[in-house]
């Protein structure tokens, strides 16, 4: 229990989304040349790249290390534009038992977004959830976006900075306990996390009520922040509080900014999944990285603290 887990990144892109889905099963090799920072090589082994079954070893560099991973091809949907990885070789498997990678595309229009999914379990509670993959897999995104879109998208205002960030983490607390702490109780989560949080007020209405106005006192990324937010929703039967940012230092970079956080419980397993969703400011704004590590530290500090 604790050990599964599951990281989203979702990119709006100005390029079309077909774009991906080709590089991705049938031109995994130019990847490298088009992020060179990033890939650096990709050798397919035994069968042609985009057949189910294939296999293919990637290099890249990760936290400023080279690095290599073999994987397989073990799913391809062409409808939802589709594939899914799942490591068999390489320095990742020394950290996670399981580690898979699925990226499909959605088109709506003239709207693509990618989708980015690790879902993971980590070979030993105090492995680090992979988080700095998905940092990965937004440079490489972010990389691709760069190289194929076309001068005329880059014009149309609005496009590319929308995403979604979600961390999903098995628990080993009862997923009520998360539920009640920020719906009724926020001004208690500094306690049981004080590095990362130090305080949540009231300003308007009450802990638990739609409409009103708490303010949050923590540090994100080494730096202290502030901010103001109102609860949005809150979903009894899906055990969901959303609360959208009305002010502090994290709207000088994001238009938009709502956190969501919900559990599922199915007998005795507990997930906790935290969404952050936004729309920067510009261009050149990173994506909120640091604010969904910070998510997953607040969820394990918690857990910790409650774990039976």
């Amino acid at each position: 229990m604790g050990l599964k887990g599951k990281l989203i990144a979702e990119k709006e892109i100005k390029c079309h989304g077909d774009v991906f889905h080709e590089l991705f099963r049938h031109k995994p090799h130019d990847i490298s040349n088009i992020t060179p920072h990033h890939y650096h090589g990709c050798d397919v082994h035994h069968d042609h790249a985009g057949v189910v079954g294939s296999t293919r070893t990637r290099e890249y560099t990760h936290d400023g290390k080279k690095k290599s991973m073999k994987i397989v091809l073990e799913e391809i949907d062409e409808e939802k534009k589709l594939l899914k990885f799942k490591a068999v070789e390489g320095d990742i498997l020394e950290l996670y038992k399981e580690y898979s990678v699925s990226i499909h595309v959605d088109t709506e229009g003239d709207v693509h977004v990618v989708i980015w999914t690790i879902d993971y379990v980590k070979a030993a509670e105090d492995v680090v959830d992979p988080v700095s993959y998905l940092q990965l897999a937004i440079n490489i995104i972010q990389g691709i976006e760069d190289h194929h879109a076309n001068a005329e998208k880059k014009k149309k205002k609005g496009m590319g900075l929308k995403g979604k960030l979600v961390a999903e983490k098995e628990i080993r607390c009862h997923g009520d306990i998360f539920h009640d702490l920020f719906k009724h109780k926020p001004h208690e989560i500094s306690k049981i996390t004080p590095d990362h949080v130090h305080s949540c007020d009231v300003h308007e209405g009450q802990f638990g009520t739609v409409g009103s106005v708490l303010s949050w006192d923590f540090t994100n990324d080494g730096k202290k922040e502030s901010l103001k937010v109102v609860i949005g929703e809150i979903d009894e039967e899906k055990k969901l509080v959303k609360f959208n940012v009305a002010e502090g230092e994290i709207l000088e970079k994001y238009k938009e900014f709502v956190s969501a956080i919900h559990v599922d419980t199915k007998g005795d397993d507990h997930v906790v999944t935290w969404t952050l969703q936004y729309e920067k400011v510009r261009e050149d704004v990173p994506d909120p990285i640091s604010y969904l590590e910070l998510a997953i530290n607040i969820i394990k500090d918690i857990e910790a603290h409650h774990a039976t």
